[in-house]
C-alpha cells in the first residue's frame, strides 16, 4: 500500500579490513537516493544529503523518508564525490533486501 516510508542509511567509513568504502576521509560528498520501478528509468522520489566529513572508521547515520509507491520498488543509494565522481551504489528491493549486481 502506499503511505510514507522511512529508510535508515547508515554508513561506515572502512578502516584496515572493511571493503566497502574508500580508506580515508570523506569531506564535501553526497549521498544521493531515489526510489523507483525495479525495469524503468521513473523516478518516484528522490533526494540529496550533504555528507559531514567522515573519517576513516567512522559511521554515519540518517533516515530517509519518502512517499511508498503502492507496486514494488527499488531504493538506490549513491555515494558521490564532489567532483561527480559515483564512489559506492547499492540497490534496495521495497523488501529491504540489497540487489546483488545492480
Amino acid at each position: 500500500s502506499s503511505g510514507k516510508q522511512t529508510a535508515v542509511v547508515k554508513l561506515k567509513i572502512r578502516g584496515p579490513v572493511e571493503v566497502d568504502m574508500p580508506a580515508y576521509t570523506l569531506r564535501d560528498y553526497c549521498l544521493y537516493w531515489s526510489v523507483g520501478p525495479r525495469y524503468n528509468e521513473t523516478v518516484y522520489s528522490e533526494g540529496e544529503i550533504n555528507l559531514p566529513t567522515l573519517e576513516p572508521g567512522s559511521e554515519w547515520e540518517e533516515e530517509i523518508v519518502f512517499n511508498r509507491p503502492a507496486d514494488d520498488f527499488v531504493l538506490s543509494l549513491q555515494v558521490v564525490r564532489p567532483t561527480g565522481f559515483n564512489v559506492m551504489e547499492r540497490t534496495y528491493s521495497s523488501d529491504g533486501e540489497l540487489m546483488p549486481g545492480e
